[in-house]
Formats: C-alpha cells, structure tokens, sequence
C-alpha cells in the first residue's frame, strides 16, 4: 500500500490549519500497523518537528508499547464519528504502564504532548494525529477542533481502504464498481446518493465532493447522515466496511 497518496495537498494544509488552531508547537500523524509481528510505522504528515526526533519517531523500538493501544485507550468505546480525543491531561491513559516508553520519549525531546486523535481502520490498523505543545490542563483548544481535524482523518482512513480495495481489483472477481452498485442495489440508494459514496470511496473531504457535485458543503453533510442512517453505520470507514463485506 502506497501510504504516500492518503494525504493530498489539501488534507495537508485542512490539517495544518487545525495544527494552528490547537496553538500546536508541532505535530505528526502516521499510521501503525500492527498486523505483522513487529508494529509498521508509516509517517504521513509531521509539522514542526526536529529531523533528529522525526527519526526516532520512526523507530520501530520506541513503540514497542505505543500509548495509542494501551488498555485505557483500547477499553473505551470510541465514538459514533469513529474516532477518539484523547488529551494530555487525562491520568488514566498518562499512568498507563504501556505508555511509559513514549511519555519518555516525548520527555528526551522536550516535546509536551497536548492530545491525540486515533482514528481505528481494523483492530491492529489505525491513524494517529499526535500534537505537541505547552499545554495547561484547562486548555480545551485540542477538544475545540477535533471535529475538523478528525474529519480529515476520517477521510484519509476512507483512502487507505480504498487503495488497499483498489489494489485488489486487479484479478478479484468483485471490483469496487460492482461492490458499489451492489450496495446501491441494497438499499436503493439515490443517483445522488450513489454518487456521494462513489466519492467518499476515493477518499474525498465533505468539501471536495461539494465542488465535485456543484452544491453546498452544508448540503453533502445532509446526504451524507441520510445515507448513513439507511445504512445504519456512523462513518465513512464503515461505510466502506459494510460496501465490501456484503460484495
């Protein structure tokens, strides 16, 4: 998988307006693997950071016990929107023993970290968007632009699936157009509807697919909580999930 082409240009700078938001000294979203049997670090995004601490980020070793799967984090249900905000003045998941080796880490570089927001594609695939700061506990800017910048996660979950799916059309007896129409079959989806998820599965933010159709952001947002009702799923991984399942 080509992890290269999950953030465009625009995901990217939609994610460094949110990094400037939460008053970020720096930050980094990657992806972890950890379906092998040592965890596969894939660096996607990282913002103001020293090469020397990219590096080490990158390390495999550092993550031996990653924060992101400690048992706090993985005990709590993550929301409908399919990701979670976990911040840095939140004990429980700081105390874990887990993620004792990264709170070192961070600690070596001088590196506070404010919160992160995880956002789960299977039980051992995830993207994270770490970001680091100065921050008092009563700072609530992280929880403030979650929504946004969880959003573009979302999106960038939804282009992973979708390269991962595309490299398999190649000589599959299901490609994604049929899983697609087989979906709108299904559940008798809209020409609009279909056209929607057609986008979504390319992995498009809500404001791509606007231009795309023509018509306001307020109005793809519409269409998108209709379609996931009819579906009953809560987010466009699921979405995904649920179009290749039943292919």
């Amino acid at each position: 998988m080509n992890v290269r082409v999950v953030l465009d240009q625009q995901a990217s700078n939609l994610l460094a307006h949110s990094i400037r938001q939460t008053r970020s000294q720096s930050a980094v979203v990657f992806l972890c693997d950890r379906t092998r049997t040592a965890p596969s670090l894939h660096r996607l995004y990282a913002h103001g950071i020293p090469m020397a601490a990219l590096q080490d980020y990158s390390a495999a070793g550092i993550f031996t016990h990653d924060p992101f799967l400690s048992q706090e984090v993985v005990r709590r249900r993550v929301g409908e929107k399919g990701w979670l905000v976990v911040e840095s003045n939140d004990c429980e998941v700081r105390e874990d023993m887990c993620a004792s080796e990264y709170w070192a880490f961070l600690s070596r570089y001088k590196i506070g970290v404010g919160g992160a927001i995880i956002k789960p594609i299977t039980s051992d695939v995830f993207l994270v968007g770490a970001l680091h700061g100065d921050y008092r506990p009563s700072d609530a800017s992280i929880a403030t632009v979650a929504d946004e910048m969880g959003g573009v996660l979302d999106c960038a979950a939804s282009r992973l699936m979708s390269v991962a799916i595309g490299a398999l059309d190649q000589g599959n007896e299901i490609s994604t157009v049929d899983a697609l129409n087989g979906l709108v079959d299904r559940y008798r989806l809209s020409e609009r509807d279909s056209a929607i998820v057609s986008l979504v599965k390319s992995g498009l933010l809500n404001k791509q697919i606007a231009h795309e159709l023509s018509i306001p952001d307020y109005t793809v947002e519409n269409h998108l909580r209709r379609i996931y009702r009819k579906l009953g799923v809560h987010n466009r991984s699921a979405l995904l999930s649920l179009m290749f399942s039943r292919a």
